[in-house]
C-alpha cells in the first residue's frame, strides 16, 4: 500500500524538486549534492518515489533558502513537459518591453 504522500503526490516517471529562492524569487532546483542551482540542468532527477519525496521533505526543511518548493515531473529526454516549468526554466515566452522575441527566446 501507498504512503499518504504518494497517495497525494503521484511520482510516475522522472522528477525534480523546484522553488523559488527566498531572496530573489527566481526558480532554483536540488542538485544531487543537496544544494540549489538556478539551472535546470543542474537538477537531481529520479524515477523513485521515496526518493523523490525525501527530496522534497528536505527542501521544505530549506525554509531560510527555498519558498514554495514542489516536485516537477520531467520527461525522459530531461525537457520540462509542462509549459509551466519551461517558462520558470528558460524565462518569458513573449519579448519584454525593451527586448526582441530572439532575446526572450534565448
Amino acid at each position: 500500500m501507498a504512503s499518504p504522500h504518494q497517495q497525494k503526490l503521484r511520482i510516475d516517471g522522472p522528477s525534480l524538486i523546484t522553488g523559488n529562492r527566498l531572496g530573489a524569487g527566481s526558480p532554483a532546483y536540488r542538485t544531487a549534492e543537496g544544494d540549489w542551482s538556478d539551472d535546470i540542468a543542474a537538477a537531481a532527477v529520479s524515477e523513485d518515489a521515496e526518493v523523490v519525496l525525501g527530496w522534497l521533505d528536505a527542501a521544505k526543511a530549506d525554509y531560510r533558502r527555498i519558498v514554495g518548493p514542489y516536485v516537477a515531473r520531467i520527461s525522459p529526454e530531461g525537457a520540462t513537459l509542462s509549459v509551466r516549468e519551461r517558462i520558470r526554466a528558460k524565462g518569458p515566452s513573449v519579448a519584454i518591453p525593451g527586448e526582441t522575441l530572439a532575446d526572450a527566446a534565448a
